[in-house]
């Protein structure tokens, strides 16, 4: 992987962004972080590097985005809620929008 797209994606995984949609979703009253409804435009670069960094064929590579997601340091509870929540089309695969 490019080493600034790692590092960025590092600086990602450790921001509480994670962590507090995690928190904030697991309370089904507490809306969802502002951040979660950028349009495309207007999320940070990071987020767009992660995702090129885990497409392959046109799909996001569950062989890519596994490690990404495990240098965040979060318990892999965490990590299996944030996937459940998420992985709602097709199981074991995530598209674009999810």
């Amino acid at each position: 992987m490019n080493p600034i797209v790692e590092a960025s994606i590092t600086s990602l995984i450790s921001n509480t962004h994670i962590s507090t949609a995690v928190s904030l979703h697991s309370n089904d009253q507490a809306p969802l972080p502002e951040w979660c409804f950028h349009n495309e435009d207007q999320l940070p670069a990071v987020y767009k590097q992660v995702f090129e960094a885990c497409i392959v064929d046109g799909m996001i590579s569950t062989e890519r985005l596994y490690p990404i997601l495990l240098l965040s340091g979060l318990p892999r509870e965490n990590l299996a809620q944030i996937w459940s929540i998420c992985n709602t089309t097709t199981p074991g695969q995530l598209n674009k929008k999810e």
